[in-house]
């Protein structure tokens, strides 16, 4: 294996590690309704479902993937960091 790729990777699995034991900080809620959107046009933009996403807005699931975490700050303009506390 690469030196360089297998630095990545375990940087890449520390920070799965990491989102995968800290909660949302900030309720997605709050940002998607200052963008104007509803949970259902929101969950379209960010590629998961409606009811992951009322999920999440309720405090139900508190643990989304850095995946679904970093499209949710793409789609919400904001920085994932801000949304991880």
């Amino acid at each position: 294996m690469v030196p360089a790729f297998a630095a990545i990777e375990a940087l890449y699995f520390k920070m799965i590690f990491i989102l995968s034991t800290t909660m949302l900080a900030v309720n997605p809620k709050t940002r998607r309704l200052q963008r104007g959107l509803s949970q259902e046009g929101l969950a379209k933009r960010v590629t998961v479902t409606q009811p992951y996403l009322a999920m999440l807005e309720g405090g139900a699931f508190k643990n989304p993937t850095f995946d679904v975490l970093r499209r949710l700050a793409k789609v919400l303009k904001c920085k994932p960091s801000e949304l991880i506390d």
